[in-house]
């Protein structure tokens, strides 16, 4: 699949999961806010939603218009069209207004999905194969969210280790003039 397509499914990606840290902080607020406030507040993420998911539609077009984009990328193009479906559930559900679990879940599913078509397009390489593809295997059989920041040492344990306080004990002693500040600071 062609970088242009993978970085626009890349920011498309970032931007459901800025939408959803949105939402969580309108419905962490909500019950500070009176109706019409809670309201003004959840319009703009679902239009934020509707332009996401027209974008996801237009990424969609594109791989169809590759030279045999709809048969070597039909399982992304399958994903992607789930994409837009869910994009479309979230946008009502925000429009309703509602900030909740359910429009969370459901950005998160659009979230997971986005992640799923990234990491299974096909990349050239490797020894033979369909065209675009890898035989090389890979990890797209592990939930999405899971692979999310592995670093470069996927293996790599957290060890247990010993470690000293780092807070409340105080090395030399304060000069007389900043010990009085620091009382009268604290009385």
């Amino acid at each position: 699949m062609p970088p242009s397509i993978v970085l626009e499914v890349l920011k498309i990606t970032e931007a459901e999961m800025d939408l959803r840290d949105e939402t969580r902080e309108v419905e962490q607020v909500r019950w500070a806010l009176a109706g019409d406030e809670h309201v003004a507040r959840a319009e703009p993420l679902a239009k934020s939603q509707e332009e996401l998911g027209t974008r996801v539609e237009k990424v969609v077009k594109d791989i169809i218009e590759l030279p045999k984009g709809e048969t070597d990328f039909a399982r992304e193009i399958g994903m992607l069209r789930r994409v837009t479906e869910i994009m479309d559930e979230a946008e009502a559900i925000l429009g309703r207004p509602e900030t909740g679990p359910v429009a969370i879940a459901a950005e998160t599913e659009a979230i997971e999905l986005l992640l799923q078509a990234r990491r299974s397009s096909g990349g050239g390489g490797g020894g033979g194969g369909a065209p675009g593809r890898s035989n090389s295997g890979g990890d797209t059989d592990i939930p999405a969210l899971a692979l999310v920041g592995r670093g470069i040492a996927p293996d790599a344990k957290i060890a247990d280790r010993v470690v000293s306080q780092a807070a409340g004990a105080a090395g030399a002693e304060f000069p007389e003039e900043f010990r009085r500040g620091l009382e009268a600071l604290f009385n």
